[in-house]
């Protein structure tokens, strides 16, 4: 649960790559978790808040996760990243300033693409599931070698500024069913 993600964080200072695969995130409430001090609820089955420190270079995650909550990666030396098959949100902030990533793969159950979830990360291509529905303001801000873009044919909620300060982004389709 959550505190066992602010045991690596603080207590594990030499920690850089988790493998939590074969994992379960169970659910807490309480002041120990990440946001030590705080009474928050952490729910089941998802990568909670400031799970993984700066330090982290490589990150596997729980097999059995449904969604990564706001802020959950942010700012880690993470390269790449799959994405387990069964999460269907990716929150606010989620990999916010990992400059690091560069390769990113989305799974197809995937619906929804929080505010911010990718800003200022350093991902060249991007090719959403057909499955996502939704990507909120911001998402793909900042990711200045963004080159390639697939958005989902199901796509029907993209919110401002998705893709602002992308310069090297040179061309998207967008469908005629997004609002």
């Amino acid at each position: 649960d959550a505190r066992d993600f602010y045991t690596m964080n603080n207590l594990m200072t030499s920690l850089t790559v988790i493998d939590l695969s074969n994992t379960v995130v169970e659910a807490y409430s309480g002041t120990g978790g990440t946001l030590y001090g705080y009474d928050e609820k952490y729910l089941a089955d998802e990568i909670p808040i400031s799970a993984f420190d700066a330090r982290v270079e490589s990150i596997i995650l729980p097999n059995s996760i449904v969604g990564l909550s706001s802020y959950a990666v942010e700012a880690t030396k993470i390269t790449s990243i799959t994405i387990p098959g069964k999460v269907t949100y990716i929150g606010n902030n989620a990999f916010k300033n990992c400059s690091s990533l560069k390769s990113v793969s989305l799974p197809s159950s995937l619906k929804s693409i929080g505010e911010s979830a990718f800003d200022n990360c350093g991902l060249t291509s991007v090719s959403m599931p057909n499955s996502v529905t939704s990507v909120e303001n911001f998402a793909f801000m900042d990711c200045s070698d963004l080159s390639s873009v697939q958005l989902s044919q199901s796509l029907t909620i993209i919110n401002a500024a998705v893709f602002k300060k992308c310069f090297a982004l040179t061309s998207i389709d967008i469908q005629a069913s997004v609002k």
